[in-house]
């Protein structure tokens, strides 16, 4: 887990989803993040939402985090899938362990990435375009207008749409002994790690780059997805454009093993790549973080 978020958790008792939102807002801001935890979050409105279409056997997921105060959409995450496992997701679970839940289905037998597209874009275009009576309605906690108009030009017909909209609560997750964390993601979902998918990366090499032996947690460096099964070249597909070779990604561990070094890095929440490379092979490091001196003196990584 990245380091600030476990401090902010500690700082203000936040859970790890409001952790990861407030950095987020804050664009990664430490002291700013902890003045967002404590306001701007309570501001916080999440619509979790999940809908099918019978006679087609699709199924659909998605959340959508907006600012009620700046009328503002956060972020917003989709699936529709041929799976059913999709729909039975309770929306009354906490929004972090549904976000996860989303980015799983994308992975398992079922899913359809076109039409995920397709419903994405009808959600921002929704939320763009009746904006006023949206956030009205949010306020309101009118959570039939809110359906109405989501499901309003909806790309598939007799589409049915169930909601659930909610303000994040800090008093509630303080008050709270459960981790979402640990809770199952269900049937299908991918495992690891508790709930990991991980995945075969190689590094892109540069000879004016930076030792392999000598990178350090949180960098970020360019790795492309080389795994072989289906699944993995799927994910290639999610993850970076059609013409992109390789793509930014953290590293979120470092571990010498037989003379070779093997990163673990984070392509995204749920999936974790493996790059095997030799410590004297120099790759390319889009963020650099600097060693500390007293590291330096001692040969420490």
């Amino acid at each position: 887990m990245d380091e600030k978020i476990i401090l902010l958790m500690e700082e203000t008792g936040c859970a790890q989803g409001e952790a990861q939102l407030a950095l987020e807002l804050a664009n990664n801001n430490f002291e700013k993040a902890i003045h967002t935890v404590k306001s701007i979050l309570r501001n916080i409105a999440v619509v979790k939402g999940r809908f099918y279409i019978e006679d087609k056997n699709l199924y659909g997921l998605f959340i959508a985090i907006l600012d009620k105060r700046a009328e503002n959409l956060i972020r917003l995450t989709s699936v529709v899938s041929y799976n059913p496992i999709v729909y039975e997701t309770d929306l009354a679970n906490d929004w972090h362990f549904i976000e996860k839940s989303i980015y799983n289905y994308r992975l398992i037998e079922g899913s359809v990435p076109s039409l995920t597209r397709d419903v994405e874009l009808h959600f921002y275009n929704e939320i763009a375009s009746k904006k006023d009576k949206l956030y009205k309605a949010l306020v309101d906690g009118d959570k039939d207008k809110i359906s109405e108009m989501l499901i309003e030009n909806f790309p598939i017909e007799q589409t049915k749409l169930e909601i659930n909209a909610e303000e994040i609560n800090l008093a509630q997750y303080q008050q709270s002994e459960d981790n979402p964390e640990s809770d199952d993601l269900g049937k299908g979902s991918i495992d690891s790690e508790s709930k990991r998918l991980f995945i075969e990366a190689q590094l892109s090499e540069d000879p004016e780059g930076k030792k392999a032996k000598y990178l350090l947690q949180d960098e970020v460096v360019l790795a492309q997805i080389v795994d072989n099964r289906e699944i993995a070249r799927y994910l290639s597909k999610l993850l970076g454009e059609k013409d992109m070779e390789y793509i930014p990604v953290r590293v979120e561990e470092i571990e010498l093993n037989n003379q070779e070094i093997i990163a673990r890095l984070h392509f995204s929440p749920g999936i974790a790549g493996y790059a095997r490379i030799k410590p004297q092979t120099r790759v390319k490091v889009v963020k650099e973080i600097q060693k500390p001196l007293w590291k330096k003196i001692f040969g420490l990584r």
